[in-house]
């Protein structure tokens, strides 16, 4: 037999084993042998192979022992397992023969659990003999379909998951400062601490964002490198290993009863305080271009994991925090709402951009969709983006709204904003945009959406969209009980 790519399959051979007093199950077996039939497979049944005046015990020890039989499918019910159990009738036979091939000729593999039947607490009924065996699922009707597909991939040897082939080691194996590593065992400190144990953790947490200050320091650009938008892209390239280990924490602090929002803004606005003292010296935006960078990856991932797991609650509470933020040499905190966070990378979007002679509408954008974020999609963080720009705009006293960078790339908006058509999903989530009912939920909306109007880059067609964009009217929102 040949496949499309030229490769050979062997035919598979393989042998039924079931119980004949129940009729119900018996039934099913043959529909399973039948459509094995169908995809290629010899299939050995008593039902086609059995001829009137044969022996039935020889001929199930005859297809037990047969070399050329690749597989037996034991196809196991109720009875089935009492009567294996018990080496009552033919099963009981079957059973001596198969268990003696198992421990003696070491051929586990031959031999494939059919789950026909589960009990009440949705255990397998199997012999005891293989009990402890990874079986195929046939219990459930709706599944037969997705089991059959995996029972005929493994009689023809195709495994059902492909082990990827072997990669390099990564680059930061060979950089990785000690302070790169004091940050991993920081990180590793907060898992293995006791969930119980809050204080402690918070303490940990706080150890963990000394490390990342200490380790963001080795990025630095100091007065001997000349500052380009390239080197400035090349630094933002550096902090990679940065966005994974911040998403690694993120992702077990989510998990505690740890308040997460909190933990975000707490975070990301005293590591955007740490890279102002950074560079105190030298302070201009170029030089602090890539930590900027991070920091807004870091708010976008944030909000992405909060969104992917409804945690509208940690959503509002960065939203609404006052961020303290530093700036030169002044040590004291100006408060700023989280648009502060936005990049506004003129190195990277104008130096950079001519420098590579580009014609990206947004330079940092287009990095940003092509850095990989574990547990996340790039879908996300641009809906996070899209989703900060709508939050913004309701917000918003003064007409400053949060830019969408990475607006031209959102896929997600259009399904997620249609869900405000549903009064439930609006009485979940209406309290992130300062409404307490669905008629405040319409006017903060509609308010925003005369606030986003001309949110669009210089001289583009296309504008980031708003939720009632996605909607008929703002009429639609909560319509559908």
């Amino acid at each position: 037999m040949e496949i499309n790519d030229g490769k050979i399959l062997k035919t598979p051979k393989v042998f039924v084993s079931y119980s004949r007093t129940n009729q119900l199950y018996a039934t099913k077996v043959l529909y399973i042998a039948k459509r094995l039939v169908q995809d290629g497979i010899d299939v050995v049944l008593d039902k086609w192979n059995l001829n009137p005046g044969e022996k039935l015990h020889q001929f199930m020890e005859s297809c037990i022992s047969d070399e050329t039989i690749d597989a037996i499918l034991i196809c196991s019910d109720k009875i089935y397992k009492e009567k294996a159990n018990t080496r009552s009738g033919g099963v009981g036979t079957e059973t001596t023969i198969i268990t003696s091939e198992i421990y003696d000729k070491n051929t586990r593999q031959k031999f494939l659990p059919i789950v026909l039947e589960k009990d009440e607490k949705n255990k397998p009924f199997l012999p005891t003999y293989i009990k402890d065996f990874i079986y195929f699922d046939f219990s459930n009707d709706n599944n037969l379909e997705s089991e059959l597909q995996r029972l005929i991939m493994f009689l023809y040897g195709i495994p059902e998951y492909q082990k990827p082939e072997l990669g390099n080691p990564p680059k930061y194996l060979f950089t990785r400062s000690d302070k790169m590593m004091g940050l991993q065992v920081a990180l590793t400190n907060i898992k293995n601490c006791d969930e119980l144990k809050t204080n402690k953790i918070i303490v940990l947490i706080d150890s963990f964002t000394s490390e990342f200050e200490k380790a963001l320091y080795d990025l630095r650009i100091t007065k001997d490198e000349k500052l380009t938008g390239s080197l400035i892209v090349e630094k933002i390239d550096l902090t990679k290993e940065f966005i994974d280990i911040y998403l690694d924490c993120a992702s077990y602090i989510i998990t505690t009863n740890i308040d997460f929002g909190k933990f975000v803004s707490n975070f990301i606005e005293r590591i955007y305080n740490s890279f102002s003292d950074i560079n105190y010296e030298i302070y201009t935006e170029p030089y602090s271009d890539h930590y900027k960078f991070l920091v807004w990856e870091m708010f976008l991932s944030s909000v992405a994991i909060m969104y992917h797991f409804s945690r509208f609650d940690d959503i509002k509470s960065v939203i609404d925090h006052t961020y303290n933020i530093r700036t030169q040499r002044n040590s004291l905190g100006y408060p700023n709402t989280f648009i502060i966070f936005q990049p506004g990378l003129a190195y990277v979007d104008e130096v950079y951009k001519k420098e590579k002679d580009l014609k990206s509408l947004s330079c940092t954008a287009d990095i940003m969709s092509k850095r990989s974020h574990s547990g996340l999609s790039n879908d996300e963080i641009a809906f996070a983006d899209v989703f900060l720009c709508q939050l913004s705009a309701v917000y918003s006293k003064h007409y400053m709204i949060w830019f969408p960078l990475m607006y031209p790339y959102d896929k997600m908006s259009r399904y997620e904003y249609s869900k405000f058509r549903f009064k439930t999903y609006c009485e979940s989530i209406m309290h992130l945009f300062n409404a307490n009912s669905i008629d405040d939920l319409r006017i903060n909306l509609n308010k925003a959406r005369l606030q986003m109007k001309d949110c669009r880059y210089p001289g583009c067609y296309d504008r980031c969209s708003d939720i009632i964009d996605c909607l008929s009217s703002e009429d639609d929102i909560g319509k559908i009980l």
